[in-house]
Formats: structure tokens, C-alpha cells, sequence
């Protein structure tokens, strides 16, 4: 199951994950096919590569390939998750009900996530340059690329994954 994302967004939790001070470092990470993560504190490095880079990468196995929008969830969760059951109910038995949907919408919804953060409950915050936690939960629903995004920088991104921007249906 591959949750795919607007790049145009996630240049803003690019841009407060990592810190970085101007939109072109978090641009350069999100083009970057060869940036490497986790060399700090003796962390275990990771491949990060760019945007499109990742999605094509999981188009290459259409046997178990399962695209999710992330503007999808947003929009219609209990429509994605009725995807979802549909879907794994290939490979076992599933019998979920309205109700425990619901309490799946509510558990996993970003208000809750955002709780669970302040109360110490998760352990992916980033931390700045002082080692401090920084809030992972950041923007959420209310990241629109248009409220935050330069116009120069949308429309970069926009010409660099043109192809799958298209074929996702975000341009």
C-alpha cells in the first residue's frame, strides 16, 4: 500500500523536518535522486531519493501495488479505508464493521496524532539544531501548497515531475 502526496506539499514538512532555512534546500532535497540521511548520532543511513524517483520506484511491482492519495484520505477517509479492506481482503480474510471504521477515522485522524505527540508519544520528531523535539505533526490538513509554497517553487516542481504530477491527476 503506497500513500502518494502532492510534491508541492510536502515541501513544507521537507522544509520543517529537516530544518532547513529556505524553500530551495528543502527543493533541492525533494529532486535530489542521491541524498542520504541518518549519518548523525550514529543513526542508520538511509536513501532518500527524489519525489518521482520514489513513486515510479513502486510502480514497478503492479502484483501487490495499492495507490492511496494522500488528498484522498483527507477528503473521504472512510471511502480510502473501504478501498483498503477491499483490497486486503485478497489476502485474508477481513470483517470490519461502520463502527470500527469510524474508531479507525477518529484513532488515526491528525488531531489525535497531534495529541499523542505532546503527550510524548512518538518518537519520528526531528529535533533542531539546539536537540530539541520539533513537532512532526506540523500543518496536516490545512497544508495547502498554495498558502505556503512560492509561486516559483510550485511551478519548479511542477515542470520537474510534470509526468507524474499529470498521471496522478495534480496538474
Amino acid at each position: 500500500i503506497y500513500i502518494i502526496r502532492d510534491p508541492r506539499n510536502i515541501l513544507t514538512s521537507i522544509k520543517n523536518h529537516y530544518s532547513h532555512t529556505t524553500q530551495e534546500q528543502s527543493l533541492d532535497m525533494l529532486f535530489n535522486e542521491f541524498n542520504w540521511i541518518g549519518f548523525k548520532n550514529h543513526d542508520i543511513p538511509q536513501l532518500l531519493s527524489s519525489w518521482n524517483n520514489h513513486y515510479n520506484s513502486w510502480k514497478r511491482f503492479p502484483l501487490n501495488y495499492f495507490l492511496i492519495k494522500y488528498e484522498d484520505l483527507l477528503e473521504n477517509p472512510k471511502k480510502e479505508i473501504f478501498r483498503i479492506i477491499e483490497y486486503l481482503s485478497k489476502f485474508f480474510k477481513l470483517n470490519v464493521s461502520n463502527k470500527e471504521i469510524d474508531l479507525i477515522i477518529e484513532n488515526t485522524s491528525f488531531d489525535n496524532f497531534s495529541i499523542q505527540e505532546e503527550k510524548g508519544g512518538f518518537e519520528e520528531n526531528a529535533k533542531n539544531d539546539l536537540g530539541e523535539r520539533k513537532k512532526f505533526f506540523y500543518l496536516g490538513p490545512k497544508n495547502s501548497w498554495k498558502d505556503y509554497v512560492k509561486s516559483k517553487n510550485a511551478a519548479k516542481i511542477a515542470q520537474v515531475f510534470e509526468k507524474e504530477m499529470r498521471e496522478l491527476g495534480y496538474l
